[in-house]
């Protein structure tokens, strides 16, 4: 989900940037009454950043990680949220499965894994 922010007016050297990356997805399970653990959540980044008053910036909101189907099949991984080349919150890994004892379901159905949630991008200027 990539965005341009608006350009930072002249009095702004910095902006305060909250990150939430895209969560992965749990596995799948082809056993109709195992299930999968679920995704790991995606890194979250909270930072100030010196920026170019009147340089745009593109912001992009990780998304989150596809679930397993019912055969067994791994969790995608979730993706990153970035503002601009500044900075970057890592999306969580996506679950594997195991094809004999299956772990406690994290968010998904009993024959399917369910998806990461999208991640959160929070951007406010600071004014001198």
């Amino acid at each position: 989900f990539p965005v341009t922010i608006a350009a930072p007016p002249s009095n702004c050297s910095s902006v305060e940037v909250f990150l939430v990356a895209g969560g992965g997805g749990a596995g799948g399970s082809s056993n109709s009454t195992g299930m999968t653990g679920g995704g790991g959540g995606g890194g979250v980044v909270w930072r100030s950043v010196t920026v170019t008053p009147g340089s745009s910036y593109t912001v992009t909101i990780g998304g989150g990680g596809a679930g397993g189907t019912s055969t067994p099949t791994n969790g995608s991984n979730g993706s990153n949220s970035t503002f601009g080349a500044l900075l970057t919150a890592a999306g969580g890994g996506g679950s594997g499965y195991n094809g004999v004892n299956y772990g406690a379901g994290g968010g998904g159905g009993v024959s399917s894994g369910g998806a990461g949630q999208a991640g959160v991008v929070y951007v406010r200027f600071r004014t001198a």
